[in-house]
Formats: C-alpha cells, sequence, structure tokens
C-alpha cells in the first residue's frame, strides 16, 4: 500500500515538474536526488565502520552532477566539465580523508568508497541532467521519461513474475528475492515499454533502436540493482535509507537509473542524432 500511495503522489508531480517547468526544474529534482544519494553512502560506509563525512561526500556528488547543466559555450572549446568536476573532487576526497580518516589501515577502502560520491553517483546521476538538456529530434523530457518508463515497468514485470512464476534464484548471495524467471519477466516488460514508447510518442526511435535500448536498459538496469544490492549487503544494512515510503531511499529507488542514464545518452546522441 505504501508503494501504491507514494507512486499517487509522486508520479503527477514528476509529470509536472519535468513537462511543464523549465529545465532547471528537473535539474533542481537530479541535484537533490544525488545529495541525498550522497548521504546514504556515506550512511553505508559507516555501517561498514568507515570514516565518511555525509557533507564532504554529497558536496561532491552535487558539483560533478551540477557540471552536466554547465552551457558548452561558456566554457573554452574540448573542456569536458563533469570530467573536471571529477577530476577536482577526486582530489579534494583523497585530501579530506587523508587527514581525517580515523584508522589508517583502513584508508584505501575508506577513500575508495568516498569516491563512489563523485563517480557513481553525481557522474551516472549527471547524465540525467544531460538527456534533459539533450537537443532535438526528441525532446529531452521525452527522453527522462523514457528512460524511467523502461526501468519502472521492467521493475514490476520482475516484482510479479517473480512472486508468480520464481523458482530459481538469480543471485542469492546478492540478492536472496530476484530469481531468473523474475529477470526475464523484466526484460521481457521492459522491451514491450520501449516499443509501446516508440510507437506512443517518440517516432523518431526505430524499431531496432527500440529493441535494442529495451534489452540494453533493462539488462543494465537489473545491473545497476544488484550492484548497489552488493553494497548493502557488505554494509549489513537492508535499504539505504528509509526517506520514500514503501521504497526505502533514493540509491534503493533509482539504483537501476544509474548504469542506463549514460547509455540512453550516448546511443542517443550517437546512434539517433548521430
Amino acid at each position: 500500500m505504501k508503494r501504491i500511495l507514494t507512486a499517487v503522489v509522486f508520479l503527477p508531480l514528476f509529470y509536472f515538474v519535468n513537462t511543464h517547468l523549465p529545465p532547471v526544474a528537473f535539474i533542481t529534482f537530479a541535484l537533490l536526488c544525488s545529495l541525498l544519494a550522497g548521504w546514504e553512502l556515506s550512511r553505508l560506509a559507516r555501517a561498514r565502520g568507515l570514516t565518511s563525512h555525509w557533507v564532504v561526500n554529497s558536496a561532491c556528488a552535487l558539483l560533478v552532477c551540477a557540471a552536466f547543466a554547465v552551457p558548452g559555450e561558456l566554457v573554452p572549446e574540448g573542456l569536458s566539465v563533469p570530467l573536471l568536476a571529477v577530476v577536482l573532487t577526486s582530489l579534494a576526497l583523497t585530501l579530506v580523508y587523508l587527514f581525517t580518516c580515523h584508522d589508517v589501515g583502513r584508508y584505501l577502502e575508506t577513500v575508495a568508497t568516498a569516491m563512489l560520491s563523485c563517480t557513481w553517483v553525481g557522474l551516472l546521476i549527471g547524465f540525467q541532467v544531460a538527456l534533459r538538456l539533450a537537443e532535438p529530434p526528441v525532446r529531452g523530457d521525452y527522453l527522462i521519461y523514457y528512460l524511467y518508463i523502461i526501468i519502472w515497468i521492467g521493475d514490476a514485470g520482475a516484482l510479479y513474475t517473480g512472486r508468480t512464476l520464481g523458482r530459481h534464484k538469480l543471485a542469492p548471495g546478492l540478492s536472496p528475492k530476484k530469481t531468473v524467471e523474475g529477470a526475464v519477466g523484466s526484460l521481457v516488460a521492459s522491451v514491450l515499454a520501449s516499443l509501446g514508447v516508440r510507437a506512443w510518442f517518440i517516432p523518431e526511435l526505430g524499431l531496432f533502436d527500440a529493441l535494442a535500448l529495451g534489452v540494453l536498459l533493462n539488462v543494465l538496469g537489473q545491473l545497476g540493482d544488484l550492484t548497489e544490492s552488493g553494497f548493502k549487503r557488505s554494509a549489513g544494512v537492508k535499504d539505504s535509507a528509509s526517506l520514500i515510503p514503501g521504497h526505502g531511499g533514493i540509491l534503493d529507488r533509482g539504483d537501476s537509473l544509474l548504469f542506463t542514464g549514460p547509455v540512453l545518452y550516448y546511443y542517443y546522441v550517437f546512434l539517433i542524432v548521430g
């Protein structure tokens, strides 16, 4: 019931923000997600017994994500602002934890975990900003809808197929409830959703594009989900947080979107626009 109520509240709000407000509204939403995800990652690190400054980690995630919103005409030709942001935040994290890590024997693990704030969180969420600001032929808000629909329909397919047909464990060491049948059901649901979106509001996608992206995004989304499950297992927690009723934290709800945003962006830029 909590999941349903959360969806009833969130989906209309998300539609209004993504479509009826300027792109800066969605960018603000993405920045907030990166900020909260950075905090959740710090929470996992502390559960693991590591030194973790959530303000520093969240600020680094926010900075890298925000770098994707910097207009190209404002920077010298050939300069990648997101790459520069990753370099600067990586240096900052290395130095901050050099002087604050309480257990020098775990300095490597502490810094490596903190680095995920600017790469796994800030960098990967940033590609959703890039999608929202993408140039035609496809509207940026449509690309965001496409990404979210493919992943969410795939999640629903996995849930219901797994519950009704699930017999064989997919990765019991990472996520005991996931099954092979659920993974296949998720893949089929995402491909059908991709074809449906193509027919509904993105006719610029060719049939092959819709099929290929349905498969690619679903498989990477499931891998992103398993990756976050591995992090939680390592930290010994069930959810990354309890911010979203019925879903857990930002990472719990958005883990499948992290690997898929960059793939959709580059596929669009090089194989559709290009």
